[in-house]
């Protein structure tokens, strides 16, 4: 299970959050509805959000964010990484994502697991191989 206080993670989780962050491309929908990426940085949203573009604790809680890696893109929203549950408005985020999010399986939520681990995706919405929205 998650650590709710990231501030007091071990050296060993620090390390392995910050490779798995680096391996992903990040993206937000900011509160005036632009959408923002981070690419090769080991910082974790929470952090490059709030560093970057002033986000407060709560409007994080209700940002639109996730990342892209491999083969597949997940959404999500606060700090228990539910799903965003508006699929129209994902896709729309997917579309200006562009080549980030080209021919890659979405997801909406995660199943939170061990810090540096890659989470389990939740809900499928997308399938890249039959193209098709489920």
């Amino acid at each position: 299970m998650i650590k709710q206080d990231f501030d007091n993670l071990t050296s060993e989780e620090v390390k392995a959050a910050a490779k798995f962050h680096k391996s992903r491309v990040a993206f937000a929908e900011l509160p005036d509805g632009r959408v923002v990426t981070l690419q090769d940085d080991p910082r974790e949203h929470r952090d490059w959000l709030r560093e970057d573009y002033g986000i407060n604790a709560e409007d994080f809680e209700l940002l639109i964010r996730g990342y892209a890696k491999d083969n597949k893109v997940i959404f999500y929203k606060g700090m228990e990484f539910k799903p965003v549950n508006d699929k129209q408005h994902i896709f729309e985020i997917v579309d200006i994502l562009g080549e980030i999010a080209e021919n890659k399986d979405i997801y909406d939520g995660v199943i939170i697991g061990a810090i540096g681990e890659e989470w389990k995706p939740m809900n499928k919405i997308y399938d890249a191989v039959t193209k098709q929205r489920i």
